[in-house]
């Protein structure tokens, strides 16, 4: 009997060590996955860092050759501003240039025309002083002849410097100004 129960111990011992030896290789082959998972996991992580690194630096590069072609077209809108000032800064000196002719045109063309001015209001001058001096002399002469007024006092004509003698009066009967002996043009009442 004691045989057969330290055989029964014996047994119990190897099924515990069986179990716990089933146990540890459980644990063990638990510990493995996990060492494997978390190896993917680590594995999966530096994958997804590449292609983060890798996307950046794609971005990098865009941004790299955006801001290129943006210098690129900054220098050419550059070039064209240059080009274009280049064109218009000769065309602003002809205009300067024909402005101030054109300006010169005109005051040239001002001062003989006031010179022209000048000249008619000049001779216009002469030829009243002269025909002036003509109704002078000839009303003088022809004032002393008929020694009579040739307006009344009513009817005097304000270019007259006494009333008997106009020095506008061509002859003794006829008035350059009146219509009538007695009616002025200057005058509002006979």
């Amino acid at each position: 009997m004691s045989t057969s129960i330290d055989e029964d111990a014996r047994c119990t011992s190897i099924d515990e060590d069986a179990r716990n030896t089933s146990i540890d290789e459980d644990v063990r082959s638990t510990s493995i996955n996990e060492d494997v998972r978390s190896t993917s996991t680590d594995v999966g992580t530096s994958s997804k860092s590449t292609d983060e690194d890798a996307s950046s630096t794609s971005i990098d590069e865009d941004a790299r050759c955006t801001s290129n072609d943006e210098d690129k077209r900054g220098t050419s809108i550059e070039e064209e501003a240059r080009s274009t000032s280049n064109h218009e800064e000769p065309k602003s000196m002809f205009t300067d240039k024909d402005a101030r002719s054109m300006s010169t045109d005109e005051e040239a063309r001002i001062m003989s025309t006031t010179e022209d001015e000048r000249r008619t209001s000049t001779s216009e001058d002469k030829r009243s002083m002269s025909t002036d001096e003509d109704n002078r002399s000839t009303s003088t002469t022809e004032g002393k002849r008929r020694a009579r007024p040739l307006l009344s006092t009513r009817g005097a004509c304000p270019l007259l410097r006494t009333t008997e003698a106009c020095p506008l009066m061509r002859t003794t009967g006829a008035h350059l100004i009146l219509r009538t002996i007695g009616e002025c043009l200057l005058m509002r009442t006979r």
